[in-house]
């Protein structure tokens, strides 16, 4: 298992664990929903529930893929 510090965000941990049947990236809930919010923006933006439906969908979509791109980069 190796440790990634993601440059993104808050500089969450993501761990990264590789055996036979695969690879698999982890990282807590919490650094997750931290992330999301920081992609959503602004709320003030958002007028309505499916906006905001919208733009956490998007949030997270864009954070799970920086979190695979960051998980290339900087090995500690």
């Amino acid at each position: 298992m190796k440790l990634v510090i993601s440059r993104y965000w808050h500089n969450p941990t993501i761990r990264v664990a590789v055996d036979t049947e695969g690879i698999e990236l982890e990282t807590s809930i919490e650094d997750v929903v931290k992330a999301v919010i920081t992609e959503i923006g602004s709320p003030l933006m958002l007028t309505n529930t499916t906006q905001l439906e919208k733009k956490a969908i998007i949030a997270l979509d864009t954070v799970i893929r920086k979190i695979k791109e960051a998980s290339t980069q900087a090995i500690v």
